[in-house]
This record gives structure tokens, C-alpha cells and sequence, in this order.
């Protein structure tokens, strides 16, 4: 019983996950313009979100703010993960929960540029990501 309870739980904390959506009051993304071709991109996820899905839904709105500003490739010359604990109360039992974050600053491309750095394809990763997620660069 207790372990059914526990299963049926964990499904309907992931479906609550921080969706791909400008950030309101339970997660999601924001975005800031530095320089002509540098961004800072933060995803934002709520106690359900798990830290991969926030750093890739991280990723997803760093390629979607690429293409939007007709770039077509970027690197990530910063990234930053932070953590906020919090808890829920179900019955008489405490769970504890984390609220990961992730800010990435990125500097945007016209075709592939010569480095040694991880240079992502944005086009790719917004097809890759969005069909993961399920959802669609807004730039498309």
C-alpha cells in the first residue's frame, strides 16, 4: 500500500514539472540581451522539476533566443546551477523538495564559428530538445 502510494506520488509530481513557458509562479524561463550577440538565459523549475530537465529546458531557450535574433549557432561562455530547498506537507509525512535553477550566458553565431569550445547548432537543439519536451521553439 505504502509503496503504491509512494509510486502514485512520484507520477503526479512529474507531471507538475515546470513546463517550456515565460517564467510565472511555478517556473519557468527568462532572458536578457547583454550585448548584440550575447544573452543571459535563465530556466527557473519549481519543486517538481528535476535539475537535467531545468538545464536542458535551459538549452531549448538558449537555441529558441538564437534563432529569434537570426543566429544560427551558439556557446556557452557561462553557466551558474543553483538550488533552493523547500518542503511539502502530505498527511503527517514531510517530504523535502528542491527548486533547481539554471542561468546560462551565451554569445550567438552566423554559421559555426572555429572554436575549441562546444558550439551548439540551434536549429538542432530546438528540434532535439522541443521533441523531448514536446514543444516548439517560438521562433520556428
Amino acid at each position: 500500500m505504502r509503496r503504491s502510494l509512494s509510486i502514485s506520488l512520484l507520477a503526479l509530481l512529474s507531471a507538475c514539472a515546470s513546463a517550456y513557458q515565460r517564467e510565472g509562479p511555478s517556473g519557468g524561463y527568462s532572458d536578457t540581451q547583454l550585448a548584440p550577440n550575447v544573452f543571459r538565459v535563465s530556466f527557473r523549475g519549481n519543486g517538481y522539476t528535476s535539475p537535467d530537465r531545468a538545464d536542458e529546458l535551459a538549452l531549448l531557450r538558449s537555441a529558441d533566443v538564437t534563432l529569434a535574433n537570426g543566429f544560427t549557432h551558439f556557446t556557452v561562455v557561462d553557466g551558474q546551477y543553483r538550488e533552493r530547498q523547500g518542503a511539502f506537507m502530505s498527511g503527517n509525512q514531510v517530504y523535502p523538495i528542491t527548486h533547481p535553477s539554471t542561468t546560462k550566458t551565451i554569445m550567438c553565431f552566423r554559421g559555426a564559428p572555429d572554436s575549441t569550445s562546444l558550439v551548439y547548432d540551434a536549429a538542432f537543439l530546438c528540434n532535439s530538445l522541443g521533441t523531448k519536451y514536446k514543444v516548439s521553439c517560438q521562433s520556428n
